[in-house]
């Protein structure tokens, strides 16, 4: 006779349950209580909105009903949430959804009283071990995180990947117990929108905590770089179509906070991945990605990126080659060239071979748009995506 799946063994139902991907799992738990009681814990351990806007609207949405209606339920779920994987939002603020129209946004939750962003939602996920999200917040659409927020701890979170346009208090909130941090993504940082009159500005984080990260095993830094360094008078970028002089004196600041980084945790790293994202205007792009040159162009391809990378060898390079590094294992290069010798201090990395493993790859293209605004700012395709066994 067959056996249904009540009649299994507990044990073997739950491992059942842990097979199935969110919408199983979301299905199954509708099913009667008993499914429901077993199938609810395993659908909030593992979290991932997979950068989908009408699943990140609904998923918050809800979590932001539960918090009003059911207050003891949330906290429930919420201590739960072992891995959340946002992926790129285009706002933090937390929308009003009318359910006679699906997947539509009406209005957000603005008052003194009631605003809320998903800031205050990951602060409640006291148990979250990991966590991703890539923020990409327009200015009609932020809400200044309130003290809740900026006040939040997540005492397990062990990997962290964080993103564009985050307030500098949450993210030194995400980061308050940086001896928990095992690996730690910070993708293109910034302190605001990009405008006409200049652009993305760095955002410093790094160096208050920077000593703190004692378990620290695998680091990616990246940020956003100019491709060219040819500009005309009235300081408009032709090869790229930038509109506004790149400001060095920030890029050198954010080469000097990963300085004091690297030296904080040069004893615990296993992987080290430095990256430089180039900024372009959208129609300097063909189809396939690659710089469509402009009418007249007199940059040469091949000087692309040096200004930074000569920054990078300057900066970063003699602070690599002076550390001793007894666990590192692997080096990535993105977007930057050491190779030429000509470059200041690119020998530097000849002391590390053959010990550790070195990669050199090209750099990513971000563009943006008409007002300047970043608008092709996540990262590769794939990058934010799950760990695999995420749910064991």
């Amino acid at each position: 006779m067959a056996r249904t799946l009540h009649s299994l063994p507990h044990e073997v139902q739950l491992g059942i349950l842990s097979l199935l991907d969110g919408f199983g799992l979301s299905n199954i738990s509708r099913v009667n209580k008993d499914l429901s009681a077993k199938a609810i814990p395993i659908l909030w351990r593992s979290i991932s909105l997979d950068s989908d806007l009408e699943f990140q609207q609904n998923f918050f949405h809800t979590c932001n009903y539960i918090i009003e209606k059911q207050p003891d339920r949330w906290q429930y779920l919420a201590a739960r949430v072992r891995y959340l994987d946002v992926g790129r939002l285009l706002y933090t603020a937390i929308p009003l959804i009318d359910w006679n129209k699906p997947w539509q946004w009406q209005d957000y939750y603005s008052t003194e009283e009631t605003r809320r962003t998903i800031y205050d939602i990951i602060a409640d996920l006291k148990n979250i071990e990991e966590l991703s999200l890539y923020i990409k917040e327009y200015d009609f659409m932020a809400l200044t995180p309130g003290e809740k927020a900026k006040s939040m701890r997540l005492p397990q979170l062990s990997k962290l990947k964080i993103g564009g346009i985050v307030p500098k208090q949450i993210a030194l909130a995400m980061l308050a117990h940086p001896e928990t941090i095992e690996e730690l993504s910070c993708i293109g940082l910034q302190d605001g929108e990009a405008g006409q009159q200049n652009g993305p500005g760095g955002l410093f984080v790094l160096s208050s905590i920077q000593e703190r990260f004692t378990r620290l095993r695998v680091l990616h830094l990246c940020k956003m770089a100019e491709l060219s360094d040819i500009y005309d008078e009235d300081g408009y970028n032709e090869p790229t179509g930038l509109r506004w002089p790149w400001d060095t004196d920030n890029d050198r600041l954010i080469l000097d906070e990963w300085a004091g980084l690297l030296k904080g945790v040069s004893k615990t790293l296993i992987a080290l991945t430095i990256e430089d994202r180039y900024l372009v205007y959208e129609h300097r792009m063909y189809a396939d990605r690659s710089i469509e040159p402009a009418e007249g162009d007199n940059g040469d391809p091949e000087d692309w990126g040096r200004a930074s990378s000569q920054r990078f060898c300057e900066i970063l390079l003699p602070v690599i080659a002076e550390q001793v590094w007894p666990r590192l294992q692997k080096l990535t290069l993105v977007g930057l060239t050491v190779r030429n010798r000509a470059v200041k201090n690119a020998d530097a990395l000849d002391n590390l071979q053959p010990r550790v493993q070195m990669e050199f790859r090209p750099g990513g293209v971000m563009t943006f748009n008409d007002d300047a605004t970043p608008i092709d700012v996540s990262p590769p395709s794939g990058y934010f995506t799950g760990y695999q066994g995420r749910h064991s």
